[in-house]
C-alpha cells in the first residue's frame, strides 16, 4: 500500500491538533474536529429517521457540495505549496520558523480536508448502492459519511483561519515591514 498510503497526510493532520504554546494535543481541537463528528455519526446511525428518503435527498446535495469544496481545496493546496516554495527561496525578508510552521500546518489541514471530502463522497455513493438492499450497510455508510463531512467542515474552517493568518504574514514579509 506504500504508494497509495495516505498515512503521511493523516500524520500531518494530527500534527495540526496541537496547542502551539504547550506543544500538547489540543483537547478543544480534538473535541471539535474528531469527537463531535464521530458522536454525530453514531447518533445518526442509532436514531435513523423513519423517513429514510429525507436522508437520501440530503445525501445527494451533500455529494455535490462536498465535491465542490474538496476540489477547491485541491487548488488551495497547490497555492500553499507554491507559497511555501517562494518563502523558502525568497532573498529579501525571511519568514520566521513559526510562520513557516503555520503554512506547513495549513497545507496539512487542506490536504486532509481533500482526503476526507473524497472519502465522504465515496461513502455516500457506495451507501446509495445498498439502499433498500442492505439497510445496515446503508445506514453505516451514511453515518460514517456524516462524521467525515462534519470533520471536513471543521478542518475547512480551520484552514480558512490559517490561510488568513498566512496572508497576513505574506503581506507583512513581502509587502514591506513598516
Amino acid at each position: 500500500m506504500g504508494k497509495m498510503s495516505l498515512s503521511g497526510i493523516w500524520r500531518g493532520y494530527l500534527g495540526t491538533l496541537v496547542n502551539y504554546s504547550t506543544g500538547r494535543m489540543s483537547m478543544a481541537d480534538i473535541a471539535l474536529q474528531v469527537v463531535i463528528p464521530a458522536l454525530s455519526g453514531v447518533a445518526l446511525f442509532l436514531f435513523w429517521p423513519d423517513d429514510a428518503n429525507a436522508v437520501n435527498g440530503v445525501a445527494s446535495n451533500v455529494v455535490t457540495g462536498v465535491s465542490i469544496i474538496s476540489s477547491l481545496m485541491c487548488g488551495v493546496s497547490v497555492m500553499l505549496f507554491q507559497l511555501r516554495v517562494q518563502i523558502s527561496s525568497h532573498d529579501g525578508a525571511e519568514a520566521t520558523r513559526r510562520e513557516c510552521r503555520l503554512i506547513d500546518e495549513t497545507f496539512s489541514d487542506v490536504l486532509w480536508s481533500v482526503v476526507v471530502g473524497f472519502a465522504a463522497v465515496i461513502l455516500i455513493i457506495v451507501g446509495g448502492v445498498f439502499d433498500g438492499r442492505v439497510p445496515f450497510a446503508h445506514k453505516a455508510m451514511l453515518s460514517a459519511a456524516l462524521c467525515l463531512v462534519l470533520n471536513l467542515v471543521a478542518v475547512t474552517c480551520m484552514s480558512l483561519k490559517r490561510i488568513n493568518a498566512a496572508y497576513e504574514i505574506v503581506s507583512r514579509v513581502w509587502g514591506g515591514r513598516k
